[in-house]
């Protein structure tokens, strides 16, 4: 009886030391790959901004934050929440912009609603007021309800979406989105330049060291 349990006794010590020789061969196979994307890419690229854009700040900032977004997914959703929020608290040092940037489907007639949408909402300067009412409960079918409660005017609404000014301005920021080859939202550009935030850095601590650094 002894002879067996140490025999399978044995036999448990093997195969532990076979999986751990195993486990140690893996972990060395196993490399470590480092991002090189950088924070703040080099290249400067020129962004346009119209009058027709939704602008919050000041147009004579030193730090101009321009940014593509929607408001239909999650991170879209939070992205924006935090820029409006570091807008509000740094409305001198900063200028806040808004383009519209679809992740799917982005240059599809179906997909005309938000840009349109937008677009007319900050011909009555409404666009920052209806973005904040819409993702307190971000819901297509309460829209009805969002557009009444910034209180657009529903008949210069209307007249704006078919208009041919607010089609001129969704192609021309289409057509600005192909030249940057730009994929999905949300893409935030400080000063031109593109911003690459990774997870473990805090968007608001980061525009923070922007500010200071104009300011200095």
């Amino acid at each position: 009886m002894n002879k067996k349990i140490f025999f399978f006794l044995f036999l448990l010590v093997i195969i532990f030391g076979l999986l751990l020789v195993r486990q140690i061969n893996l972990t060395r196979q196993t490399t470590i790959t480092r991002s090189n994307t950088p924070i703040i890419e080099t290249e400067l690229v020129n962004i346009p901004v119209e009058k027709t854009d939704a602008s919050f700040g000041s147009p004579g900032a030193g730090l101009q934050i321009v940014e593509f977004n929607n408001l239909n997914c999650e991170e879209c959703q939070k992205t924006h929440g935090i820029l409006y929020q570091f807008a509000q608290s740094h409305p001198e040092e900063i200028q806040l912009v808004w383009k519209n940037l679809e992740n799917e489907s982005i240059f599809s007639a179906e997909n005309d609603f938000w840009p349109l949408t937008f677009f007319c909402a900050n011909k009555q300067n409404k666009f920052w007021q209806l973005a904040e009412e819409y993702l307190k409960n971000p819901d297509e079918k309460q829209f009805t309800a969002v557009i009444s409660a910034v209180k657009i005017s529903t008949a210069q609404f209307n007249a704006c979406l078919e208009s041919a000014e607010a089609k001129q301005k969704i192609t021309q920021d289409r057509e600005l989105i192909q030249t940057l080859k730009l994929q999905s939202a949300p893409v935030v550009f400080v000063n031109n330049r593109k911003i690459n935030v990774p997870k473990d850095i805090k968007l608001e601590k980061l525009l923070e060291e922007f500010i200071n650094k104009t300011t200095t």
